[in-house]
């Protein structure tokens, strides 16, 4: 019976079936490759953000020194609460899950427009990354893959940068003060 069935012609709609299942392949595999490009074209001129990051550093620098000059549970207070600003702006510039905000809309206004420095070093940064990532691999599951991990490098570089103004403007607070 298996013979029988190759040698039948096919139906209108099998043939009808295939014609259409192919455009669309082909549809798709052409919106894919301008998808590509049109990221590529993004990327082109991505440079690492010097004046985010030092702008970054300097304030937590300065976080630091105003954190030197105060002492016993004023200095820890102040520590918990810029730790934990920062580590919120971090998370909210790198797009973490929507559900760790706070659902006041004043709260998370007033909350982004503080995270505007982590937020202008983390687009730049996930640019360049990007701009590395299609520059240096070829195959597409390795380029969604560190597409994917691209966001967490973003976070691991704000918080050390964070952790780094601050260690340094308390070294500085305790060397002087």
């Amino acid at each position: 019976m298996p013979s029988q069935r190759s040698k039948l012609p096919k139906s209108a709609f099998a043939q009808s079936f295939n014609r259409f299942f192919t455009k669309t392949v082909v549809r798709l595999n052409k919106w894919q490759a301008q998808q590509q490009e049109a990221e590529r074209k993004a990327v082109a001129n991505a440079k690492f953000p010097w004046l985010e990051t030092l702008q970054l550093l300097a304030l937590h620098i300065c976080l630091g020194l105003l954190l030197a000059t105060l002492s016993g549970a004023w200095a820890i207070a102040a520590g918990v609460f810029i730790i934990g600003v920062s580590l919120y702006c971090s998370l909210l510039a790198v797009g973490v899950d929507s559900s760790l905000w706070p659902d006041s809309l004043v709260c998370f206004l007033v909350l982004g427009w503080v995270a505007q420095p982590w937020q202008a070093m983390a687009e730049k940064l996930d640019l360049v990354l990007r701009r590395w990532i299609l520059s240096t691999f070829q195959g597409e599951l390795a380029i969604d893959f560190w597409k994917a991990v691209a966001s967490v490098f973003c976070l691991i570089a704000l918080v050390g940068l964070s952790g780094l103004g601050l260690r340094v403007g308390y070294w500085l607070g305790t060397q002087f003060w």
